[in-house]
């Protein structure tokens, strides 16, 4: 379960709490039984604290129950160039989180060539590509700017934007002009703010799986994808 994943929980425990007449809170819950807490959830306010008392709705969101998950295939060889889920359409509800805006992003369009090293490798679009990109940005006249961490890659001349952790690039998402990014957190992160967001999403998975209303997704689907 990646930082995404647990928007997305956040999302539809937001969504289940408005169906419900009461709006009560949401505890979310593993496969087993058990109460899950991730850190994310403290920035989500419908989802019930650790310890905290009520009459609670229940939602079963983990990495082994996941609603746009069918199945998995593949799971032996362990090699994501090789594994692959089988998808079920589904609605995403945007997240809806409490973290106030970052003002070093105020006016910057983010790019965020980055995606996780264990993550499918038809999400990642080539680092030249946003190198050309970046440029032809700024030689539009934008403010550009780039979530940056640890020794990932740096485009050069664009603003670097320091964000070791969920939280920082949460606030710079919600304080920025917009964001080019690939399907993952930063998108999940861009609905839960409103902020305007440019979506790759290569051969992996489809908007009709992971999508939200209002952003622009660019999307090659392989009939194999």
């Amino acid at each position: 379960m990646g930082w995404g994943d647990e928007l997305m929980a956040c999302g539809a425990a937001k969504a289940l709490s408005a169906a419900d007449s009461a709006h009560r809170k949401v505890r979310i819950m593993g496969f087993f039984g058990e109460v899950r807490w991730h850190d994310i959830f403290e920035a989500a306010p419908v989802v019930a604290r650790p310890g905290e008392k009520g009459d609670f709705l229940q939602l079963t969101h983990s990495s082994r129950c996941r609603p746009y998950i069918h199945c998995h295939e593949g799971l032996i060889s362990k090699d994501p160039a090789i594994d692959r889920f089988l998808w079920r359409a589904t609605t995403q509800t945007p997240a809806g989180l409490t973290i106030p805006p970052r003002k070093e992003s105020a006016g910057i369009l983010l790019l965020h060539p980055h995606i996780k090293p264990q993550a499918s490798p038809n999400k990642r679009w080539p680092f030249e590509k946003w190198r050309v990109l970046s440029s032809l940005l700024l030689q539009e006249g934008f403010r550009v700017g780039q979530l940056v961490f640890g020794s990932i890659p740096r485009l050069p001349g664009v603003a670097h934007l320091y964000s070791p952790t969920w939280r920082d690039a949460a606030g710079l998402i919600a304080g920025c002009k917009g964001i080019v990014c690939q399907e993952g957190f930063c998108h999940h992160a861009a609905a839960a703010f409103g902020t305007k967001a440019v979506v790759l999403y290569g051969h992996y998975i489809s908007p009709r799986v992971t999508g939200y209303p209002g952003q622009s997704n660019i999307v090659f689907e392989h009939p194999d994808s």
